[in-house]
């Protein structure tokens, strides 16, 4: 019995020991997890605070290359000269809005494409004029159009860089038969510019080639490729590096011909062929790199071709076209060549340009359209009002107006003061600078930020 009693208490002992090493094996695996777990932790932590520091100082190299480009970057004693010594200096910027545009985004591109940081960028309260001469021969005679043409900034956005601006200025045309001969005016053959261009960053948005319903503005067919608009602004592409930068494609064209058919309609010659075109930038890493475009149409059925190569020098700090040349050859019966050579005036050059400028067409004869004042973004209230009723009547307010013109449409904030409501759910605004009134629905107008 009492050998009975050792035995079952050596096994209950066993059995006790067995449980409690089993229950400290169980206990410790929870510490040792935990552990773990923070080790895997820590490791992460270092990893992702690896990855953010590459990161940064990735961001860092890409910000300094984008500003090493644009030559903004270093001290103050930059100078915007353009190439040769003999340029003047430049005339500092009269903003009126005291603000700089800001540099286009350096957002991330399409995957194998790398995004131009070249972009027109007009400054409201700046000034360009353009010294353009244009000459050409048809056998003995000789036509030339020499001028000058002004700009003027009228609006800027300060978020998006695009602008618009009002030009002044014309080419008149004068020929003469013989190498001796006098020139004589040609009025009929002269170049009107539209009064108002808008610019996106890639050029001109309203500008567009002739077809067969519309006049050719300028000569020799040119229009045909050539949009009046881009023969002092010639386009940017989008991507440096984009297939799309060079094209070929079946074309049509319509050649107009002397006298009329049976039933009194001018004669036209259509005309089936191919139409290349390339634009793309050269020396981009430059201050002033090169725009090159060229285009060409060719119809070997009719022994037919037009083509030309445009060069441009751009200011890739002031965000515009410093001078440009253009070799335009018509092949038809005869060969006929036109050369372009436009160049951007400076200095006395500009203020001469303005002066003669302003004289044809003063401010104060300017369409109200013009005299507008942008808002500027951050004086004013993000979100729009909720209800007209919110608006006292003389009220500082920023109104959204909506224009839809050839090629382009979208809208542009002005400065006002709000007059009374109008009908319904719409606010009276008397537009600064113009005096203009217009109605606008209250979700077009944001008020002014609480100081």
């Amino acid at each position: 019995m009492v050998q009975r009693r050792r035995i079952a208490l050596v096994a209950l002992t066993i059995a006790v020991v067995s449980f409690a090493a089993t229950f400290v094996a169980r206990a410790a695996d929870p510490a040792s997890d935990a552990a773990r777990a923070r080790a895997e932790m820590e490791r992460k932590g270092r990893e992702l605070k690896k990855k953010v520091e590459d990161h940064r100082r990735d961001v860092e190299a890409r910000q300094k290359e984008v500003r090493d480009r644009l030559g903004i970057a270093g001290s103050a004693s930059t100078g915007t000269a353009k190439p040769g010594a003999t340029t003047p200096n430049l005339p500092a910027t009269r903003s009126l809005t005291d603000k700089a545009l800001p540099t286009r985004p350096d957002w991330k591109p399409l995957p194998g494409m790398t995004k131009s940081l070249v972009g027109y960028c007009p400054k409201r309260g700046q000034d360009y004029a353009f010294k353009v001469e244009m000459a050409t021969a048809e056998a003995t005679r000789r036509k030339q159009w020499v001028g000058t043409i002004y700009f003027a900034g009228i609006y800027s956005d300060l978020q998006s860089g695009s602008g618009e601006m009002l030009c002044i200025g014309r080419l008149p045309c004068s020929a003469r038969s013989l190498p001796d001969a006098g020139w004589s005016t040609i009025p009929e053959e002269k170049i009107e510019f539209p009064q108002h261009f808008r610019f996106c960053s890639l050029g001109v948005l309203n500008a567009e080639t002739a077809t067969l319903f519309q006049e050719h503005k300028l000569p020799m067919q040119l229009s045909a490729i050539l949009p009046l608009e881009e023969l002092i602004f010639p386009p940017i592409p989008m991507f440096s590096d984009s297939p799309h930068n060079e094209s070929s494609k079946a074309d049509s064209f319509y050649l107009r011909q002397s006298g009329k058919d049976i039933i009194g309609l001018q004669k036209i010659t259509t005309l089936n062929g191919q139409m290349n075109r390339l634009c793309r930038i050269e020396q981009e890493t430059s201050s002033t790199p090169r725009i090159v475009n060229r285009r060409s149409f060719s119809c070997p059925s009719e022994n037919v071709s037009l083509s030309y190569e445009q060069v441009g020098t751009f200011d890739a700090k002031d965000g515009m076209i410093v001078n440009s040349e253009l070799d335009y050859l018509l092949e038809m019966q005869d060969d006929t060549r036109l050369l372009a050579r436009i160049r951007r005036l400076y200095g006395d050059d500009l203020a001469g340009a303005r002066d003669a400028a302003l004289q044809e067409f003063p401010v104060s004869q300017w369409p109200a359209y013009f005299k507008r004042i942008p808002a500027d973004p951050d004086d004013f209230e993000i979100g729009f009002v909720r209800s007209n009723a919110e608006v006292a009547s003389g009220e500082r307010v920023s109104v959204s107006i909506d224009y839809n013109d050839r090629n382009s449409a979208g809208h542009r904030r002005y400065v006002g003061r709000s007059i009374d409501r109008g009908d319904g759910n719409k606010l009276r605004i008397r537009l600064d600078g113009s005096d203009e009134e217009v109605e606008a629905h209250y979700t077009s107008v944001h008020r002014a930020r609480r100081q």
